[in-house]
């Protein structure tokens, strides 16, 4: 692995380096430096001189392209600390965007440089472990629960544990997407206890919840949400493309329910019986699927 250190050009930060069908750069990724204050440029201070130094990053492949941009008080700073909600307490930091984009399936990268008085080094490093594959992508999240927050019927579920307690749980997991304070998102809250306590302990099907207003989605989940309340069934067999519950069906818990059986068949899962308990009256060979009122 090779870096070469250029007298990079470092442009002003522009929506459209984040727009990928724009041609202007090529097929590059994109390192952003994000900061309060005067920009950089024309500056001789210890950031500007790093990210001159990071113009065009290479390994075994001499294509390898990298767009060095910075918003240091640019016009667009409130636009990109809203897009990806940051906090001004948080800067700087430096994120990669691979092709830039932030919706490709590796995700998109966060140094934190607050404090840093010598940027250049983290930011080396952070380029070769980026291109080593050994960086994790950033997730928003909140902290995660402790083992004492999580005694309730429907466990939390927050950015940093999503991969671990829907995608890698055994069993299927029933999950909502919420808005805390939202009239729907309550209402769904409370049909979601209501459904933990008459599911109990069974290890067959799990109860989550995700707060969408201050957590991320990874990037490996196939999970095509704009705004919520929404719920997903992950079954078992297939975590990686969960359905999800229409909208427009009632928001009742005889209604999901009734789409739970649905997800969950007879004859491929045999939880008919526990489905039943729940309310559900198991499918007649000549009348189909029904469910009892509950």
């Amino acid at each position: 692995m090779c870096f070469f250190a250029t007298a990079a050009n470092v442009i002003n930060y522009e929506p459209k380096v984040l727009d990928t069908d724009s041609e202007e750069f090529g097929d590059v990724d994109l390192l952003l430096f994000i900061q309060q204050g005067k920009s950089l440029l024309g500056d001789k201070s210890s950031v500007d001189t790093a990210l001159r130094s990071l113009g065009d990053v290479k390994r075994n492949n001499p294509m390898r392209g990298l767009l060095v941009s910075q918003c240091s008080g640019c016009s667009s700073l409130q636009q990109l600390l809203d897009r990806y909600k940051i906090k001004r307490d948080d800067l700087p930091l430096a994120m990669i965007f691979p092709q830039r984009s932030d919706e490709t399936k590796r995700g998109k990268f966060l140094l934190n440089l607050k404090g840093v008085e010598h940027p250049l080094p983290p930011l080396t490093k952070f380029l070769q472990s980026f291109d080593a594959l050994d960086l994790k992508p950033w997730v928003r999240s909140l902290p995660a629960p402790s083992a004492a927050e999580q005694k309730g019927l429907v466990r939390e579920v927050v950015g940093t544990t999503f991969e671990k307690e829907i995608i890698d749980v055994d069993g299927h997991v029933l999950l909502l997407m919420y808005t805390p304070g939202d009239g729907p998102s309550k209402v769904w809250q409370a049909i979601f206890e209501q459904l933990g306590k008459k599911l109990g302990k069974q290890k067959s099907i799990k109860l989550a919840q995700f707060n969408f207003e201050s957590n991320d989605i990874p990037p490996s989940v196939n999970v095509d949400i704009s705004k919520a309340p929404q719920i997903f069934m992950f079954r078992d067999d297939d975590k990686g493309d969960p359905d999800t519950f229409s909208q427009q069906d009632p928001h009742t818990l005889k209604a999901l329910v009734d789409w739970m059986g649905q997800m969950l068949p007879q004859r491929y899962y045999n939880l008919d019986s526990l489905l039943a308990k729940v309310g559900r009256v198991p499918p007649s060979p000549v009348h189909g699927d029904s469910v009892e009122e509950i």
